[in-house]
């Protein structure tokens, strides 16, 4: 991970044991938020990661529920720098209109999938985000 080697450390806030995959044991670990940068559709995305650092070898490495944690505040931070629907408004969204998955990607005249992915964390182009948007007010269903 190239990108966390020029990140900035900012305060720790926890600390607890888990699995160092430096030190190849359980050892004590404190929670660290620090800044990086990591390329979200070939754009640099800043963002506050959480990682944890080893209090033996001061090794940092994020876990896989730190490292979905951590892609998830990246694509966050890059849906509002650009406008775009979390996947949580997505789904507010397609509930309004009592809808699946798969049946509102059809009412929209997408793929089947296309929902799924979106309401799983995938990013939108600009042109369905608009769509989406506009479906925020159903008067616009018709």
């Amino acid at each position: 991970m190239d990108f966390m080697q020029n990140a900035c450390h900012s305060m720790k806030q926890t600390s607890e044991k888990d699995f160092c995959p430096y030190c190849e044991k359980v050892t004590d670990v404190s929670l660290v938020s620090k800044t990086e940068t990591l390329p979200v559709l070939g754009e640099p995305v800043e963002y506050e990661a959480q990682v944890y650092k080893c209090s033996i070898c001061n090794n940092e490495f994020a876990p896989s529920e730190l490292e979905k944690r951590n892609f998830k505040v990246a694509y966050d931070t890059y849906r509002k720098r650009h406008k775009l629907l979390t996947p949580e408004e997505i789904r507010k969204i397609r509930k309004k209109y009592g809808l699946g998955q798969r049946h509102f990607s059809r009412f929209l005249g997408w793929g089947e999938i296309t929902i799924h992915r979106y309401e799983s964390g995938a990013i939108q182009d600009a042109a369905h985000n608009e769509v989406l948007s506009l479906l925020e007010d159903p008067r616009n269903a018709l």
